[in-house]
């Protein structure tokens, strides 16, 4: 699904070894990931790649988000608040059980902006609408509906699912 996303888009993922960041590059429109090895799990990797995928959306090409903002200015966190909750309505989208851990993950990030949040109350829900828009537009491109339809049809078994105690719980 990454693959397929980042193909139909035309946004570039490259992989670093030894690197310890990940991150969208709107001046080249690529995006920058430690290997996949060096994650801890397939979820992270997934995740991680969702969220910069994310950011990508906000690029002049496509949906034209203002991605100025520097680290710790009320621009950049709001683009983050976006990528994250992208990444998370994406889940739907691959075979990968979203696991306790992710979902933690998923809620950390989003409550590291929570000063941001408390300050705005209208913060977070136009973030929830721009991250909307961002993941209709993924889906769109990389023409996930008839991917998903198809893919559940060959393996006989639904795409989305995660793991919560131990079970699996599967739509």
């Amino acid at each position: 699904v990454i693959e397929r996303i980042s193909d139909k888009m035309g946004v570039k993922i490259i992989e670093r070894r030894n690197s310890q960041s990940a991150f969208y590059d709107p001046n080249d429109d690529e995006i920058i990931l430690p290997e996949r090895e060096q994650f801890k799990s397939r979820g992270d990797y997934i995740r991680t790649s969702l969220h910069e995928l994310g950011h990508s959306t906000g690029h002049s090409t496509r949906l034209n988000r203002d991605l100025s903002g520097k680290f710790g200015s009320r621009k950049y966190a709001f683009e983050e608040l976006v990528a994250e909750i992208t990444s998370s309505f994406m889940g739907e989208y691959v075979s990968e059980p979203i696991s306790e851990n992710v979902l933690e993950n998923h809620k950390a990030y989003i409550q590291s902006w929570a000063k941001e949040i408390k300050n705005n109350k209208n913060f977070l829900f136009k973030a929830i609408k721009e991250a909307e828009t961002a993941s209709n537009y993924i889906i769109e491109h990389a023409q996930l509906f008839d991917f998903k339809r198809d893919f559940e049809k060959e393996n006989k078994k639904p795409v989305f699912s995660w793991s919560q105690n131990d079970e699996e719980v599967e739509f």
